[in-house]
């Protein structure tokens, strides 16, 4: 929909009154509890202590992330597993991935001469993909569609993943063989089944003879939309880029495109009644949510996109300085990545073709 409405902030992260619903949990408790810790005669340092504790969660932190929100990371990164076992299974429907969950797809490989742009220019390829989303979005089953480009050699490889039994536009050809190049491991194999394992780092994932980092883009409100990865797909032999859209069923698209339109009317009419004036900012995505509700009813796909990057390197100090680059080129071109620490485990699987996990 990015050609009709312009890209915006992200709507995944549910707001009440211009703030997340824990961070209004945390600020409610930490007064409830702060409050009558003051006006209590005998007062008792834990209360006090536990409503500095939950004001202090719903700060926001480093990377748009708030307290909780990081000792809920540092808590699932201490007490999970730091192994993470990957297997690809080709069968005669297709393939299936198993990472900390499972999916079946078929992979296709772009039949294309030179490289493929991502940028909006080939404007035939981009609409027969649309045109798919559009007619995967009238089942009821959600449904998720991955599409990765790496550099193989001197050669790109762009590889699309979908759900078993699903027809792609015709310029992709079926080789099941492909995904095997996108996956970061073991690209030299020729058989199309793979399994390995993963030691998961805070910062980076250690693999057999290289290393990896899994860094997501998640701000596009600032990037050019005729150009959004350009500068992000051009970059060096040692990244690719996957971009997933997990399409939204039909009936629970119009919920939720109804829903968003209400509850932004409603964070600006309780903004106002103590106050706060309605800015161009608060207009400009109420237009942007009433449009997408009128598109979504007239039959559009409502998806939720994301685009992870992985890095590889033979060393930490590569490594580091791999990413600092990508960071540096996604900035100059109005992205803002994620450097995802303490979640690199799960974002690897997530990027993966077919998406096992989301």
């Amino acid at each position: 929909m990015t050609e009709y409405l312009g890209l915006g902030e992200s709507d995944a992260a549910s707001r009440w009154i211009g703030i997340r619903r824990h961070q209004a949990v945390g600020v409610m408790l930490g007064i409830g509890l702060s409050g009558d810790w003051l006006l209590r005669g005998a007062r008792r340092p834990l209360e006090g202590l536990l409503g500095l504790a939950c004001l202090a969660s719903a700060l926001p932190l480093y990377a748009k992330m708030t307290g909780a929100e990081w000792v809920a990371v540092i808590t699932r990164y201490l007490f999970r597993s730091f192994w993470v076992h990957v297997t690809l299974v080709t069968s005669a429907e297709g393939l299936q991935l198993s990472a900390r969950g499972q999916t079946r797809f078929c992979g296709f490989r772009l039949h294309h001469r030179g490289r493929l742009d991502l940028a909006g220019q080939d404007h035939s390829l981009s609409n027969s993909l649309a045109v798919l989303l559009d007619a995967m979005s009238s089942a009821d089953a959600a449904q998720h569609v991955a599409l990765h480009v790496c550099r193989v050699e001197d050669e790109f490889v762009s590889v699309l993943s979908l759900p078993w039994g699903t027809t792609p536009p015709s310029v992709w050809l079926r080789s099941d063989s492909s995904i095997g190049e996108v996956i970061e491991i073991n690209r030299a194999e020729s058989s199309a089944d793979l399994s390995f394992w993963l030691l998961e780092r805070w910062s980076y994932l250690r693999a057999p003879e290289r290393l990896l980092a899994v860094v997501r883009i998640s701000d596009f409100s600032a990037a050019r939309s005729d150009a959004l990865l350009e500068a992000v797909q051009s970059g060096t032999s040692s990244q690719s880029v996957a971009l997933h859209v997990h399409v939204v069923g039909t009936s629970q698209a119009r919920r939720v495109a109804e829903r968003a339109v209400h509850r932004h009317r409603s964070d600006v009419s309780a903004q106002g009644a103590v106050g706060f004036r309605r800015t161009a900012r608060s207009e400009r995505a109420l237009e942007r949510l009433r449009e997408r509700e009128v598109l979504v009813t007239s039959g559009r796909a409502l998806l939720c996109v994301a685009v992870y990057v992985t890095v590889t390197a033979a060393t930490r100090d590569e490594l580091e300085r791999a990413i600092e680059e990508l960071e540096r080129v996604a900035n100059l071109s109005g992205l803002r990545c994620d450097r995802g620490r303490g979640r690199q485990a799960l974002w690897y699987c997530f990027a993966l073709p077919g998406g096992p996990g989301w």
